[in-house]
């Protein structure tokens, strides 16, 4: 699996764990039938698992953006990072397979077109 792969998954992870993290949020999944004991037990192990496997450096960038932005990953679609909503340089769709920043907001993008 690409690196990627794996930092989105734990961005989802991480997204899920802030959710789960309020009362009231808690209290609106139980109410439409999701049975919630420790969510955070179970999801911190797997955040854990996750970043194990995911190249230090590149894991401490994820975690400096994370601090400074709610979302640390944005998708690109049309050419356009959905992060700040600025259009990227053609060159940088060439590059694809790489890990790449977005030369405007500083998140880590990656491509859905």
């Amino acid at each position: 699996m690409r690196e990627i792969e794996y930092l989105i998954m734990l961005h989802d992870l991480d997204l899920l764990l802030k959710e789960l993290g309020t009362p009231e949020s808690r209290k609106s999944f139980q109410s439409i039938g999701f049975k919630i004991k420790d969510p955070q037990k179970g999801l911190t192990k797997a955040r854990e698992k996750l970043a194990k496997k995911i190249p230090k450096p590149l894991l401490d960038r994820y975690e400096r953006i994370q601090k400074r932005y709610d979302r640390a990953l944005a998708p690109v679609i049309g050419g356009i990072c959905y992060g700040c909503f600025i259009r990227l340089p053609l060159e940088m769709s060439s590059k694809r397979e790489e890990i790449q920043t977005c030369p405007n907001c500083g998140r880590i993008i990656y491509w859905l077109d």
